[in-house]
C-alpha cells in the first residue's frame, strides 16, 4: 500500500504497525488524494473478489410470478380502458354540446380527448392481448421447475 502511495505522487509517506492493523500518515494538504487512492486500492487488491458473481448470469434463473404479472397486466387494462372510455365519452359529449368545457376551442378540445381517449384504450387493449401471452410463457416456464421440484420431492 505505502508504494502505492507514492507511485501515486503521494510524498512523504509514513507508516506505523499498530498491535491490529497499520498506521499510515501522509501530509495535511495530500490527506483527500490520499485517501481517495487508498479507497481505489482497497476495493481493487483486498476486498474478496466473488468468482461466482462472474459467471451468474441473473436472467437465466428468473422465476416469475405469473399471477402477480397477470394480477398487473388486468388493473393496467381497467385503468388504461376506464381513463381511456371516459376520455372519448366526454369527447363526444363535448362535441354535441351537452357537456359544455368553457374557455377552450371545442374542435380542438373534442380531438385532443378522443385522440388521448383512444390511444389509452390502444394500450388497454394492446395489453389484453398480451395477457394470453404472459399466461402461456409462464405455464412454460413453471412445467420446468414443477418437473424439477418432482424430481427433488422424489
Amino acid at each position: 500500500m505505502l508504494r502505492y502511495l507514492e507511485y501515486s505522487g503521494i510524498k512523504n509517506v509514513e507508516s506505523e504497525e499498530l498491535k491490529d492493523g497499520v498506521l499510515i500518515s501522509v501530509g495535511e494538504e495530500q490527506f483527500e488524494e490520499a485517501m481517495t487512492f487508498l479507497k481505489v486500492y482497497v476495493r481493487e487488491h483486498m476486498e474478496e473478489s466473488n468468482e461466482d458473481d462472474y459467471y451468474f448470469d441473473e436472467y437465466e434463473t428468473e422465476i416469475v410470478d405469473v399471477e402477480a404479472k397477470v394480477s398487473d397486466m388486468k388493473s393496467t387494462v381497467y385503468t388504461f380502458g376506464f381513463v381511456g372510455l371516459a376520455s372519448v365519452v366526454i369527447a363526444i359529449l363535448n362535441y354535441f354540446d351537452i357537456l359544455v368545457i368553457g374557455g377552450f376551442d371545442k374542435t380542438m378540445l373534442t380531438i385532443i380527448l378522443g385522440v388521448i381517449g383512444l390511444l389509452f384504450l390502444g394500450v388497454a387493449l394492446k395489453t389484453n392481448f398480451d395477457i394470453a401471452d404472459a399466461s402461456n410463457d409462464g405455464e412454460e416456464k413453471r412445467a420446468p421447475n414443477q418437473q424439477y421440484l418432482q424430481l427433488v420431492q422424489g
